[in-house]
């Protein structure tokens, strides 16, 4: 039975999704590098609340579950208040935009951890992933240690842009998520594949 590596995000409003894009595209033209380049079509612009591996025959129950939760929330007002960079195992640098952390978001985060949590099974398969480009092993190691690493108190919700040091970034960034969505991991943690999604009502 195939699995199915998944990622349930928030996803900016698309004025403030196209803003995203453009940082990225830009920063992919000073890097040179295009593991990850936005483009809100194949690779999205994306607040990660949990990730794991699933059957894909659990899609369905989880679309279901998360619906049951979604008339609860309303469109998110959220604040990128800093640029990080970082590197990968390979060296290469990677940046993006970390958001400030409310309580809502850190509500958001924990009911849906607990609603993924009961579907996520133990086989970590590259096949699992999203096939182009071709997943690295790395890529498995972030999702096989989203809850011991990133999840509770040490979840820090942040938006990857891309490889590339992020320059002459005017913050805080205001921006609106209006849409909670679950895609199909791709390399680097990417969101490729949208399998569903659920537009949340204004606040």
């Amino acid at each position: 039975m195939p699995d199915i590596a998944v990622d349930v995000v928030l996803v900016p409003a698309q004025t403030d999704l196209d803003r995203f894009v453009s940082l990225s595209q830009n920063l992919y033209l000073e890097s040179g590098n295009p593991t990850i380049v936005l483009d809100g079509k194949n690779c999205f612009p994306h607040v990660t609340l949990a990730m794991g591996i699933i059957e894909d025959t659990s899609i369905v129950e989880l679309q279901k579950i998360l619906e049951q939760q979604v008339h609860l929330l309303r469109a998110l007002s959220m604040i990128g208040h800093d640029v990080f960079v970082g590197r990968t195992p390979k060296g290469e640098i990677n940046s993006g935009i970390n958001v400030q952390k409310t309580e809502e978001i850190q509500k958001i985060h924990e009911t849906v951890l607990g609603v993924l949590k009961p579907l996520l099974i133990e086989r970590f398969s590259i096949e699992a992933l999203y096939p182009d480009p071709p997943p690295c092993e790395t890529t498995l190691f972030w999702i096989r240690n989203f809850e011991a690493h990133s999840s509770h108190e040490k979840y820090e919700p942040h938006i990857t842009i891309g490889f590339g040091e992020l320059k002459n970034v005017t913050l805080p960034m205001f921006f609106t998520a209006d849409r909670l969505a679950v895609f199909q991991l791709g390399n680097y943690c990417t969101c490729r594949k949208l399998l569903f999604d659920f537009h949340l009502g204004n606040k």
